[in-house]
């Protein structure tokens, strides 16, 4: 059981040190122009056998822009990755997949539905402000 635990830190570490030096890499050292400076990463998703990493990225733009975004890291994702492993000090860096993630316009979209709907307060939420 000990050792299922440690391996989970080991991933949750792993996975947050990634999503850390990648986002410092992207800004300081990517300079393909695809890239924009508005480009994060959110997530990190690593396998259990450390082989693999899924890296949600998000850019504020055009659908066109977030495309382009993407294309460009995975252009740059041979850097990256060796980069990160000498970084990390490992002797290898888990493969990287970059993919778009849409949460955040998702949840502006769910925002501005509700906020379409116009429900009113209620006197009992009024009380609490």
């Amino acid at each position: 059981m000990k050792s299922k635990v440690s391996h989970s830190i080991k991933l949750e570490r792993m996975q947050q040190q990634i999503l850390e030096y990648l986002g410092r890499l992207i800004h300081e050292e990517v300079k393909d122009p695809r890239v924009s400076r508005l480009t994060s990463i959110v997530r990190v998703d690593v396998a259990h056998d450390l082989k693999y990493a899924r890296v949600h990225v998000s850019t504020l733009g055009s659908p066109k822009e977030q495309q382009d975004a993407i294309e460009g890291l995975n252009s740059a994702k041979g850097f990256l990755r060796s980069r990160l492993s000498r970084i990390m000090q490992t002797k290898i860096a888990p493969e990287i997949v970059f993919v778009s993630d849409t949460s955040m316009e998702y949840a502006a979209y769910i925002q501005k539905k509700l906020e379409e709907l116009n429900i009113p307060k209620s006197d009992a939420e009024d009380e609490e402000e």
